[in-house]
């Protein structure tokens, strides 16, 4: 209220009261911090990547703040933090990922520890020498999102995004099967054998992976093989060596051919299981279902003859020896060798055949068909088992021993020759070379007095004086009969003289008939044990 002043006081000064302003410029600096600090709060929380946690069997070369998580080299992570588990059975690592890795964080996503190493004659993470070990990151697009993962202990062997198939091979010996070995095909590396493990029946299994585009050339009929080191075989059938490659040689590997068929080329998927051959040969071998086991006794040496000796007819291989033993009957003072041998009738026969195998090759019995010891091998003295049919040969009985069903055998071919020299040498030494000589000494003492008679000479005489008697016409031609005559006469003095070459040669021949009639029996027994000294010679 304003009140008047009175007069002669001093003037007051009053103030004026308006109205009070609604916002003031003191406000706009901590509105505005705060809506920068909002933005910088949204910001980061929007660009900030995801926390994970990954849990692994050790914590070997992973420290907290220095270890990177990398995927091509690059960096997408650090750990923040190591520790063990609550039961301290593994090592749980948590990671902060960056913002671009959120998409990848999927299910079938693999972390794994990288560090250098030699595996399947390669070095893997040589860089880590120097910069320390790292975890690699194996992405995935594929399910749903995922931030706890479980780390592997190595590196996956194939890249992520290599394009393939994977396949299986069942193996009844691991071999040079090694994780990370190539996988060959016409001896180029076309992928990698990826794991392996043992099952409950007692067989390897193991996975491979093979890149495209070599995945198409495996077919149905697909054969695989054990192709480690260097296979060199030495039997009955030769010598033979193959190897895939020096790399082969020193870490193994498995290579595959695909052969050319008359069937059809039927087309596998991702995940076909493989039988897993041995060796080449092996996998060049039909494979064959039907094995029937029999029995070959034999009476003579098997010397030679090993487990696994082929069994031969008409020259193609049809079974494989599995046993020899040795029997002996001391009251009789026989002894025999009794052999079982395993028979593929399908190769008899011919595949897909619906017949009664065993009973149908045991007929081949009836028909002649025998057993019979031949040389498969004369470098090694190997012994093959050939069977044979003999022509009217006598009906044999098909009878069974050890609850096996026997096959008649008839001796070995070195054995019938040795048989038929040894008929020939038999009947050379019963030639009675001494009778025969002193019958020839007789012989010749006879002559000799003849020759040497002085009847005979005093006959000649009387027949030349008769000549000189005679015509002039006959008694030239009678005097030409009687000198040949004296002549004949010497020369069969000289010949048949006890001293003279001719009796000496002729009993040198007939001793040295009887010499070479035994050589010959001893030559014979010596090959029979020991055929290879045809090309190797005999022993020292």
């Amino acid at each position: 209220m304003n009140e008047k002043s009175e007069p002669g006081s001093p003037a007051v000064a009053q103030a004026a009261v308006g109205d009070k302003p609604k916002f003031s410029l003191v406000w706009v600096v901590p509105i505005v911090a705060a809506i920068i600090g909002a933005w910088l709060v949204y910001k980061a929380v929007t660009e900030e990547g995801p926390t994970i946690t990954i849990v692994f069997s050790s914590g070997d070369g992973i420290t907290a703040g220095k270890t990177k998580i990398k995927y091509r080299s690059v960096e997408i992570g650090s750990v923040e933090e190591v520790r063990l588990t609550e039961d301290l059975s593994a090592v749980e690592v948590t990671a902060k990922m960056a913002v671009g890795a959120k998409e990848y964080l999927r299910e079938d996503t693999q972390f794994y520890v990288v560090r250098a190493r030699v595996a399947a004659g390669e070095v893997q993470g040589l860089g880590t020498l120097l910069s320390g070990a790292y975890i690699g990151m194996s992405p995935s697009t594929d399910g749903p999102r995922e931030k706890n993962f479980v780390g592997l202990d190595e590196a996956p062997l194939i890249e992520p995004g290599e394009e393939g198939r994977r396949f299986r091979l069942r193996a009844d010996n691991l071999g040079s099967l090694d994780a990370g070995v190539p996988v060959y095909y016409h001896q180029i590396p076309v992928g990698r054998v990826l794991h392996y493990q043992l099952t409950q029946d007692g067989s390897i299994s193991a996975e491979i992976f093979v890149e495209k585009p070599y995945d198409e050339m495996i077919k149905a009929h697909t054969r695989f093989w054990n192709a480690g080191g260097i296979e060199a075989e030495l039997g009955a059938e030769g010598f033979h060596l193959s190897t895939q490659s020096l790399t082969s040689i020193l870490i193994g590997g498995v290579a595959f051919e695909t052969p050319e068929t008359l069937g059809p080329k039927e087309e596998v998927a991702e995940g076909h299981e493989f039988f897993l051959f041995e060796n080449l040969r092996a996998a060049q071998s039909p494979e064959y279902r039907i094995k029937n086991y029999y029995l070959l006794m034999f009476e003579e040496s098997v010397r030679g003859l090993k487990i696994g000796a082929p069994i031969e007819f008409l020259g193609l291989p049809i079974g494989e020896v599995v046993d020899v033993r040795f029997e002996a009957d001391f009251e009789t003072m026989e002894f025999r060798v009794p052999v079982l041998v395993q028979i593929e009738p399908e190769r008899l026969l011919g595949t897909g055949l619906q017949v009664k195998t065993q009973t149908r090759v045991l007929d081949l019995v009836d028909h002649g068909m025998r057993a019979q010891l031949g040389a498969g091998n004369v470098l090694t003295g190997g012994k093959v088992i050939n069977l044979v049919f003999v022509e009217d040969t006598e009906p044999a009985a098909v009878g069974e021993w050890g609850g096996y069903p026997t096959i008649p055998t008839i001796p070995s071919s070195l054995r019938n020759l040795s048989a038929d020299i040894g008929v020939i040498v038999d009947k050379i030494e019963d030639i009675p070379f001494d009778e025969i000589g002193a019958n020839l000494n007789e012989t010749a003492a006879g002559i000799s007095q003849i020759v040497n008679s002085p009847e005979l000479t005093e006959a000649i005489a009387s027949l030349r004086k008769m000549a000189d008697q005679l015509s002039d016409e006959v008694a030239p031609a009678l005097n030409s009969v009687l000198t040949k005559a004296e002549q004949t006469l010497d020369s069969a003095k000289k010949q048949i003289d006890a001293d003279s070459v001719t009796t000496h040669e002729l009993r040198r021949l007939l001793m040295e008939l009887g010499d070479t009639a035994q050589a010959i029996r001893t030559i014979l027994e010596y090959l029979e044990r020991h055929p290879e000294a045809l090309i190797m010679g005999k022993e020292e």
